[in-house]
């Protein structure tokens, strides 16, 4: 069996803010996690066994949420003459977290298998599609190289076959 060659990482955290690091080696994909007194935990998922490798980002529905609130506060405050400070506060409160909604977009990844998935929310989305791209290239030569020894073995046994015949 050939050594295990390690050829990329990323770091990456769960929803539950726990950071944890997917690994790529020439034979598998592993994502180690550490709990720190409470455990460690690694999946490992082989090359043969990944149907799907997902990028994508997604905007936070909450962060609208409140900045339309903010919003919402503010005209209310505006219209039954509360308070100047509680008024402007909550104006640029709801704007700032519009802004926020409008350009934070948080990236994942998701490689996942029939039986097991691993991934995360990483701090760079290059980051991501470099780590991707990599794991893509790495199972593609594995492909060709399987689809090669194929062909080599059909190749001998039809060479035996010939040779059996004489």
């Amino acid at each position: 069996m050939s050594e295990e060659i390690k050829l990329g990482n990323l770091a990456v955290s769960d929803q539950n803010g726990n950071s944890s690091e997917l690994l790529l080696t020439n034979l598998r994909v592993y994502q180690r996690q550490e709990s720190k007194i409470f455990g460690k935990q690694e999946t490992v998922i082989p090359y043969q066994a990944i149907t799907t490798v997902r990028i994508g980002w997604q905007r936070l529905w909450w962060v609208l949420a409140l900045g339309i609130i903010g919003l919402v506060v503010s005209i209310a405050t505006y219209i039954y003459h509360i308070d100047a400070a509680v008024q402007y506060s909550s104006l640029v409160i709801g704007i700032g977290m519009l802004l926020l909604f409008w350009f934070y977009k948080p990236s994942e990844v998701l490689i996942m298998a029939p039986t097991a998935s691993i991934g995360g929310t990483p701090k760079n989305h290059d980051d991501v599609r470099k780590f991707c791209d990599l794991l893509l290239s790495v199972m593609e030569g594995r492909a060709e190289g399987s689809k090669i020894e194929e062909q080599t073995a059909a190749n001998k046994k039809e060479a035996s076959e010939t040779e059996w015949r004489l």
